[in-house]
């Protein structure tokens, strides 16, 4: 929440809107005319969590090409929240889970897509769920406790910032992620959110990306014969509707 929306559990305001954030979407409209006139000028981002699943479900390439098709994830965005009534905590709440657990995070020679936190944690670095989940949550007492919390700490949060350009960020050296994770480690700390020691911890620790990856899961002949069929029909029928008459299809 810190890093993408601060607002999204607020719990003051159970009926709050959490696709629109308006002082960020009508920021990402300022930049966006400016840099017609300068490119240096950044368009800026005006997406809650709510619009990036729609950007990243719904939108042409998982991208937002124009100011239209922010609109078109705004409204969406919000109708999906306000469809069990006013009242949106529930929704809110399932809005991070999804978040966190369908964000494409890039993918890795060898394995293929990563999809959501808890894959792309096992992935990068070879960090189970569960156990970052028991690290975080259990009072580091040793040093050897501090150290860890503080590495799991800083996995989780690389990751996360990770989600604005996966390619990027995952895919190089990881130079600029280490430099965005540091900034986001004081920042944290600045506003209260992660103690001194949990900084320094987190900051003081190198992470390395893991080397000899998991095999991919392998699919089942029975659960992917529907898929099977329908790729073989298309590739039968391709754009004639008398052959998808003559299969069944339509």
């Amino acid at each position: 929440m810190f890093i993408e929306d601060h607002d999204v559990l607020d719990l003051q305001n159970p009926r709050r809107n959490p696709a629109v954030e308006w002082g960020r979407f009508m920021l990402a409209v300022a930049g966006r005319i400016a840099s017609v006139v300068d490119r240096r000028f950044r368009e800026g981002g005006g997406s809650t969590l709510a619009t990036q699943i729609e950007k990243f479900r719904h939108s042409p390439n998982g991208r937002t090409p124009s100011i239209r098709e922010k609109l078109r994830q705004m409204v969406t965005a919000s109708a999906r929240a306000y469809r069990d009534g006013p009242n949106t905590m529930k929704a809110r709440r399932e809005i991070v889970a999804t978040y966190l657990n369908s964000t494409p995070l890039a993918s890795r020679p060898g394995y293929g897509e990563v999809i959501g936190l808890p894959e792309v944690l096992w992935i990068w670095y070879g960090t189970d769920l569960a156990e970052a989940a028991r690290v975080l949550a259990t009072p580091a007492n040793t040093a050897a406790q501090i150290a860890r919390k503080g590495e799991v700490y800083r996995q989780v949060l690389a990751l996360l910032l990770a989600g604005r350009r996966p390619a990027y960020y995952l895919g190089g050296d990881g130079s600029a992620l280490a430099a965005l994770t540091d900034g986001y480690l004081r920042l944290l700390a600045r506003a209260g959110v992660i103690d001194a020691k949990l900084r320094d911890a987190a900051l003081a620790a190198k992470l390395h990306f893991r080397e000899q990856l998991p095999p991919p899961q392998g699919s089942s002949y029975v659960a992917s014969k529907a898929t099977d069929r329908l790729r073989a029909n298309s590739s039968r029928c391709s754009m004639c509707p008398t052959s998808m008459r003559s299969t069944g299809w339509i």
